[in-house]
């Protein structure tokens, strides 16, 4: 017998939207413990140009967050991971650690340091962790 699968809205306190040009809407679920993101858009590394689905919790001060990206579909230029931005409007300052699944171990670093400019990215070689 297959365990049950239920499908709910995001946790409270979480929130989802798309931030830049998009072209087609994004979207996200929790189920089982597990965020499914969908998004669309040229991603962070222009000046204002950004376009991603952005799933996020409000923080004032200093925090963390863990994540752990199990799949991630699609071509080369989609991404996944774990970012802190100063605003919700395309072009903010922004950093972000983030998987490339189109390239075999291709993980990122990307930051905009000031609003409006363009973001600087360093590319990490390391293999993802096992999905044991």
């Amino acid at each position: 017998m297959s365990p049950t699968l239920t499908v709910t809205q995001i946790p409270t306190g979480w929130q989802d939207r798309d931030i830049g040009a998009v072209g087609v809407a994004g979207s996200a679920s929790f189920a089982n413990g597990t965020f499914t993101v969908n998004g669309a858009g040229s991603g962070t590394l222009g000046t204002t140009i950004d376009g991603l689905n952005f799933v996020y919790q409000p923080l004032s001060g200093d925090g963390s967050i863990v994540a752990r990206v199990l799949t991630a579909n699609g071509s080369g230029t989609q991404e996944a991971g774990v970012m802190t931005r100063e605003t919700l409007n395309a072009g903010a300052s922004n950093a972000h650690m983030l998987y490339f699944p189109g390239q075999a171990n291709n993980f990122n670093l990307d930051q905009r340091t000031s609003t409006g400019i363009t973001a600087l990215s360093r590319n990490i070689r390391a293999s993802p962790p096992s999905s044991k």
